[in-house]
This record gives structure tokens, sequence and C-alpha cells, in this order.
């Protein structure tokens, strides 16, 4: 067999993301990304992967048909536009499931996901003083409190977004620049003043800019996540909004964000002597087709 490779960045809600996976076939092969929620049209990238030995550069397919579905129900046929993308006059809705179908060749490609209902933040707060850590790291200590709602499994990615306000802000939207955050230890505090360790999470988050993590340990119980926004954006002498962005992922999701954090781990380790395998939930491709909901929680300085 022979490994097929590309690395790829693309932009998902203000977030550049790297991707890195493999495909273990011989030839060349589809990668599907596409990241919808409420209010946006569902679009989708799609690109084809070349074997490692050849020099060509990575480009999107812009030849396909793709079928959409909401709840199982064909919707529309789309193509791709003048950029390559395919962007759908679908605008997805909280708790309906979509699917894309598209062949290439004798080959069918397709993934189903759904949007989680959002889990609003009930309060969140950062300190204007800098604190250092055991690490030697050091940031502006913060923290959420958020209501888990019961008997379900939940998974979720929380940014930190900056906007800088000197010419006007909104408070109610996702403009801004990421932020990364800092973890020294992957844990929650629970309403019975219980620390939790998160289970299937990172043990700890350093230079990232989201924090993923599921509900293993605290399902149904409203806890308090603590950690540190590291100051590379944040500039307490000027007017600017701090957005504590929290995503209600579905499990495809938060399996990507897991496995791109162990990938890169390995990168800053030295120890990376192949790809790692991205997750992936395309059939016969790669890729990930997933929704997501959010909550906005905004502080002002």
């Amino acid at each position: 067999m022979r490994n097929v490779v590309f690395i790829l960045s693309i932009i998902l809600l203000s977030c550049e993301t790297t991707v890195d996976p493999r495909l273990p076939d011989n030839g060349s092969g589809l990668v599907v990304y596409s990241f919808f929620t409420p209010g946006s049209p569902l679009k989708i990238d799609v690109f084809n992967t070349i074997p490692i030995l050849q020099t060509e550069t990575i480009q999107r397919n812009k030849d396909l048909k793709i079928r959409l579905l909401e709840n199982g129900e064909f919707v529309e046929e789309v193509t791709a536009n003048a950029q390559g993308v395919y962007v759908s006059n679908v605008v997805p809705s909280v708790e309906n499931n979509y699917s894309f179908e598209t062949t290439q060749g004798e080959q069918i490609f397709s993934a189903t996901s759904h949007i989680p209902e959002p889990v609003s933040i009930a309060r969140a707060q950062m300190s204007s003083e800098i604190k250092y850590i055991n690490s030697g790291q050091y940031g502006y200590p913060a923290e959420i409190v958020l209501d888990d709602p019961r008997e379900a499994t939940n998974f979720y990615s929380l940014e930190v977004l900056v906007q800088n306000c000197s010419s006007g802000c909104t408070a109610d939207d996702l403009t801004g620049n990421l932020n990364e955050v800092l973890v020294e230890e992957l844990k929650v505090n629970t309403s019975g003043n219980t620390d939790v360790e998160i289970g299937n999470g990172p043990g700890e988050i350093d230079g990232l800019k989201y924090i993923y993590f599921s509900d293993e340990g605290f399902d149904g119980e409203s806890v308090t996540l603590k950690f540190f926004i590291i100051p590379t954006l944040i500039n307490l002498n000027k007017d600017q909004n701090i957005k504590f962005v929290l995503k209600s992922i579905p499990q495809e999701y938060y399996e990507y964000l897991r496995t791109s954090d162990f990938q890169r781990e390995l990168e800053e380790d030295g120890s990376l002597t192949e790809p790692v395998q991205i997750a992936t939930n395309i059939t016969n491709g790669l890729g990930t087709f997933s929704g997501y909901s959010f909550s906005l929680y905004t502080i002002k300085h």
C-alpha cells in the first residue's frame, strides 16, 4: 500500500485548522470538509488527494454534483461556484439531520450529521491580572459556567474571540480573532464543589485556540470550567470585546478535534514519524461533515 497525504489549511469559523490525513489505498481520493451551523447556508469544500511522492499542488474538486438531504429527504443538488466551493441554499436548523451524497467514477461518497441543541453559558468572567502557573506559562485566569443537559452524551468546544472596538463593536455575533488558551489540568468544578476530571479529553492544553471536552463525569450538572487566556491579542488599554463561544458539537466533530490535537502534540514532541490518521466520517473518503450550534457570552473592557 502507498500512503497518500496532504497538508491543507482551511478556515473554519475564524479558526485556521491544519488537516493532515492519509488514504490507505492506491491512487487519489476525495477529502470533504463541511462544518455547518444554523443561520448560514450549508457549504462543502472538496479536494483531491494525491500520492505523497507526487509534487502536484492540492486542488479543489469542482466537477461533482452533490445531493443534499434533510432528515432523509432530498432537498437540493449543488454544483461548485466560481471559487470551487459547493454552497447550497439550505440553511440548517437545530436537531435536524443532514446528509450529502456524491459519486466520482464508480465510488460513492457520503456522510450524515446533525446539529445539537445549543447549551448556554450561564456566566463567564476573566481576571484583569495575569497569573503565572507551574508550567512557566502565564495568562489571564478565566472561567465559564454551563448547565449540562441530562440523559445524553454531550460534546463541546470552547473558543475565545477578541474583537477590537475602536470603530464600534457588536456583542452578539462571531466577529473577532481567535485567541490561544491554556489549561494545566482539564477539570470542571461541579455544583457540589467537587473537582471532576474530564474523560476522553486532553491532559492539558497549551496554545490551542479551542478547548474540547465531553460531559463524561458530570452529566446533567452545573459545572465551572477554569482556564487561562494567553495575552496574545488582549490589550486592557484598548476597547475590546472578549467573546466566549461554547460550541455544542456531535461526536464526529469532537473526534476530528481530538485526533488533530494528537497530531499537533506528536509534531511538537518531534515524535511524528508518519502522518496521524485524522478521524473521518466520510464513507469511502476523508474529512469531516458535521453540524454544530453555539452560544455566546461577551465581556466588555
